[in-house]
């Protein structure tokens, strides 16, 4: 599958065509898809092939239902009802093939395929089992899916270092008490209220103490004694 983002796409059955002969000779006679203007047709034979695909009809193929659905869902419904078979949401959101190259599940086998995945066949590619984050209550399609949602959605820990990467927390205030446990947080509130100021060691909070609060409280007491004196105190 490519995965370059395409300012326009052809779709073809010619596996010989070029795209420079397609801009040159072609592109001005095809039809464009009509849903998006980006897209053309080769010919009728792909434009039928395309449009057959992206067609909410009943998966099952002696389905005596000859209906067109107008959604996802009401195909859903008909499925459920009449097949008891399913459509996996989480494949639906995540897998980039075409409606009618999703897998169908009998509404039984469902838990199943979520929690151990599919093995490949001629049809279809293999399936992983869907990882689940605790914290949000939901599945993801797969491990790129669970990363880049858990690195969106959570924390981690800045100071605990590679040995504890994959650790996360579900909100800054479970971070925080895992700063006061494991390490060295700053208990001033200005800086509790920047968050992420902690420390791997007590030297290091020192210093920061010595450096931030010390001159900042020697510098409030000059101005209180300066502000005394203009006042005549």
């Amino acid at each position: 599958m490519c995965n370059a983002d395409l300012d326009e796409i052809v779709i073809t059955d010619d596996k010989d065509l070029t795209w420079s002969f397609f801009n040159k000779k072609i592109k001005r006679n095809c039809e464009e898809d009509p849903e998006d203007d980006t897209v053309y047709f080769h010919n009728e034979a792909s434009k039928k092939a395309s449009l057959h695909l992206r067609t909410l009809n009943c998966l099952i193929h002696n389905c005596a239902s000859k209906q067109h659905f107008p959604n996802e869902p009401s195909l859903q419904r008909h499925l459920e009802s009449a097949h008891e078979k399913t459509f996996c949401k989480i494949c639906l959101k995540g897998r980039t093939v075409f409606i009618r190259e999703q897998r169908l599940y009998h509404v039984k086998q469902l838990r199943s395929h979520i929690e151990h995945g599919d093995v490949g066949d001629e049809r279809h590619g293999e399936i992983m089992p869907h990882p689940y984050c605790d914290f949000c209550k939901e599945f993801l399609f797969n491990d790129l899916a669970f990363i880049d949602h858990v690195n969106r959605k959570h924390l981690t820990c800045h100071l605990c270092g590679d040995h504890h990467k994959n650790i996360y927390y579900a909100e800054y205030s479970n971070l925080e008490s895992h700063f006061s446990q494991t390490h060295h947080i700053c208990p001033y509130e200005v800086c509790k209220a920047r968050c992420y100021v902690a420390f791997r060691t007590e030297d290091e909070l020192r210093t920061h103490l010595d450096i931030e609060h010390k001159m900042n409280s020697a510098a409030a007491q000059k101005g209180a004694i300066k502000a005394n004196a203009l006042l005549g105190f």
